[in-house]
């Protein structure tokens, strides 16, 4: 669900999640999505080679700031070349 999130928007989940706050909405009620299968909850990160979108890095199962935090820190340690 937070995959669909992010091919969806092209944007984090976490992104979407922080949106759909501020404006004080559900996914359901912004964009009419159905909630059975978009999670805007964070986790979920797209992969971006040459300006299009690949693939998306996704965790679950803490809460969802964390969920995007791990995923942010392993891109962050592969970027810079270091193991966890």
């Amino acid at each position: 669900r937070k995959n669909r999130v992010v091919g969806r928007f092209f944007k984090s989940s976490f992104y979407i999640a922080q949106l759909l706050e501020a404006k004080g909405q559900s996914i359901e009620e912004a964009y009419g999505l159905p909630s059975l299968d978009y999670a805007a909850s964070g986790g979920a990160v797209p992969i971006n080679l040459a300006s299009r979108m690949i693939g998306t890095i996704t965790v679950s199962g803490l809460p969802h700031q964390e969920d995007h935090q791990m995923v942010v820190a392993a891109i962050s340690r592969h970027l810079a070349g270091t193991k966890p």
